[in-house]
């Protein structure tokens, strides 16, 4: 890895996101921008040592899902723990268990499957179903009626 001051414009971005008090002093020392397009995703990994002890994901453009997995240690498969529904322009942060034990990654699908592994969802200010007739009604409450016939 190649060190470099980072760019002005990125500085004033990274100082107003180290004066929220989210890097316990420290400063943003590396910044990875990725463009994800419909039907793309990311891998699900576990960022290694050289970001330790946190990452922030700031998500732009659009929402979507990332989902937190951990390896069973008898089969080696991956297996789902829980989503975050990430709306356009939310920050995540990253650290202790999560950072270290859980690997992320994004499916590469055009459009998300929101299920009961989404952990966040009552708190997303932005999601609601267009068929639902309450304003803020949660997926819990739109997938009971859609099941009883009253959408």
């Amino acid at each position: 890895m190649v060190l470099e001051a980072l760019p002005h414009w990125l500085k004033t971005h990274c100082s107003k996101l180290e004066g929220e008090g989210l890097f316990s002093g420290t400063h943003i020392n590396h910044v990875l921008i990725n463009e994800y397009t419909p039907g793309q995703g990311i891998m699900p990994h576990v960022d290694g040592p050289l970001f330790t002890p946190l990452i922030t994901t700031l998500n732009l453009g659009s929402s979507c899902l990332i989902k937190f997995q951990t390896r069973d240690s008898e089969t080696d498969q991956l297996e789902e723990q829980f989503s975050l529904f990430l709306e356009e322009g939310s920050l995540l942060v990253q650290t202790n268990e999560v950072y270290e034990r859980f690997l992320h990654g994004i499916e590469e699908v055009k459009e998300d499957l929101v299920t009961e592994k989404v952990a966040n969802l009552g708190f997303c200010q932005g999601f609601v179903w267009g068929c639902c007739e309450k304003e803020h009604e949660s997926f819990f409450d739109h997938q009971k009626r859609s099941k009883s016939g009253q959408v």
